[in-house]
């Protein structure tokens, strides 16, 4: 698609906004700057002018377009419906295609994010090579580089597995007496990084009744791809998912990670299936297939309580409070399934944020070029979390996830950031 048929998909979004002005109240970067240009409105206009002919594509217009968390608090709170996330998308596709991409991102995205191969050989490289690479801070399993490789110095990573997720599971898992089978869409993170979190999402559904197939030639999402403007690369890596998914006999797609879960629900259909043809068909089979794994815990097996008397656990009560990832809360409007996870297990106490949606500014790959005013949203989540008292906090975002573990390692802090999942089987085993 050329950049003038972009524009022309643009122009009844673009027309439906207002410039009423209500999402700088709910937008977490133009909260911290204060800059017309850092809102939503001032991002449609910009486009606006841009599509007129008002402006050309320059590096300082593709910055304030590059400038968003995609966080979607816009879209979620705008009067006229105006899809802004889309447009930011659309915009970023336009100006990549006008200015071009750097040697590394199209290295990453064009290259190596394509080529499921060349991910995995690239990932087993840098895991070989980590400890030379990285130092342990002591806190949380975490690192910083000991390198200028790209990271800010600043930065607290977690390590990359030994053994993906992938690698360490054959194709199909078969439970005992098997009620059901589902298919397992692991996302990059969950399969190269929080390995962990995925063992526990396959042990609990095999724990009850249900077969689990992995299937290993998945893609990343694409979602990455699409934010840096590479709107092919998603498009690519979303008919390779789509293709694979539509035709596996399962009852359901679970996900453990709120951005990827939007994304096969949402986003390939309306981003670029929302018309009618072949993928369009595979994209609406996949989004009626999709859950998030507390949403399929909850509502399809109905996972019951774990009483505190049959658990091998200290009486006190664990305080943990949730965080809602904006994908989840903004993207998909769900929340409830996740705490109603959490209060199967009776020895946690779940205690509320007072803004339990309020955005950790994380952003996908935002945090990689805006690290500096990442950190600044961030601060604000992390002190919302300590404020509750809570010793642990779940998240079912991926990307949240590492996002939260940086600020508080940084702090020094001893709370943990665990998905959901991995508490509820840990009580589970437990039993």
């Amino acid at each position: 698609m050329n950049v003038l048929e972009i524009i022309k998909k643009l122009e009844d979004d673009i027309g439906k906004c207002a410039k009423c002005g209500l999402c700088q109240s709910v937008c977490p970067i133009f909260l911290e700057l204060g800059r017309e240009s850092s809102v939503a409105r001032g991002k449609v206009a910009l486009v606006e002018a841009l599509s007129e002919g008002r402006i050309k594509a320059t590096s300082t217009l593709a910055e304030k377009i590059q400038c968003c968390l995609l966080c979607k608090a816009c879209v979620e709170n705008c009067p006229s419906g105006v899809r802004v996330d889309h447009i930011i998308f659309k915009s970023r596709a336009i100006i990549a295609d006008i200015r071009g991409t750097s040697s590394v991102k199209w290295l990453l995205l064009k290259i190596i994010l394509r080529h499921q191969w060349l991910l995995n050989l690239s990932i087993r490289v840098v895991s070989t090579f980590q400890i030379i690479l990285f130092k342990q801070t002591g806190l949380n399993n975490t690192h910083r580089s000991r390198l200028n490789i790209g990271l800010n110095r600043r930065r607290v990573v977690l390590p990359l597995a030994r053994k993906a997720l992938r690698d360490e599971w054959p194709e199909v898992n078969l439970s005992y007496r098997p009620k059901g089978k589902v298919v397992l869409f692991t996302g990059c993170i969950i399969n190269y990084i929080l390995t962990k979190t995925g063992d526990a999402v396959i042990k609990v559904l095999l724990e009850h009744g249900v077969d689990v197939v992995i299937p290993k030639d998945q893609s990343c999402c694409g979602i990455v791809a699409m934010a840096s403007g590479d709107e092919t690369t998603f498009k690519n890596l979303a008919k390779n998912n789509l293709k694979l998914l539509s035709n596996l006999n399962a009852d359901a797609i679970i996900v453990a990670c709120a951005t990827c879960t939007s994304t096969l629900k949402h986003q390939y259909l309306s981003l670029l299936f929302n018309e009618p043809g072949e993928f369009h068909d595979m994209a609406e089979k996949v989004a009626g297939k999709t859950y998030d794994i507390s949403d399929y815990l909850i509502n399809i097996l109905r996972v019951r309580k774990i009483p505190q008397k049959y658990l091998k656990s200290p009486s006190k009560k664990t305080i943990a409070t949730y965080h809602d990832p904006c994908h989840q809360r903004c993207g998909q409007r769900g929340y409830r399934e996740q705490r109603e996870l959490i209060k199967m297990i009776d020895y946690v106490k779940l205690k509320e944020m007072p803004m339990p949606a309020r955005c950790c500014g994380g952003g996908g790959s935002f945090n990689l070029s805006y690290y500096s005013l990442s950190l600044k949203i961030a601060e604000k989540r992390v002190t919302d979390i300590e404020e509750t008292g809570a010793d642990i906090v779940l998240t079912n975002c991926s990307g949240c996830h590492m996002q939260l573990i940086d600020v508080l390692t940084q702090r020094s802090s001893s709370i943990q950031v665990r998905h959901p999942v991995d508490l509820y089987y840990e009580a589970l085993n437990a039993v």
